[in-house]
């Protein structure tokens, strides 16, 4: 149960950081729509994390954005 804790501490974080450098640090021309990071999912071994995101606006805004990430 420790350990899954420290995995959801550690996941949220991961979020809080991404989304900071997406807003603050890109500045690629392709992310002009809005970003949000949804979720991160972290290996209990902490090696790995997948993150998911939403994208507020239409499907070529969404094209563009994934390019850019």
């Amino acid at each position: 149960m420790k350990s899954n804790t420290r995995v959801l501490k550690i996941n949220d974080e991961i979020r809080r950081e991404i989304s900071k450098i997406i807003n603050r640090d890109l500045k690629d021309p392709r992310l002009n729509s809005m970003i949000t990071i949804t979720k991160v999912l972290t290996t209990s071994d902490l090696k790995h994390s997948k993150v998911f995101i939403s994208v507020l606006g239409n499907d070529e805004d969404k094209s563009n954005s994934l390019k850019g990430l």
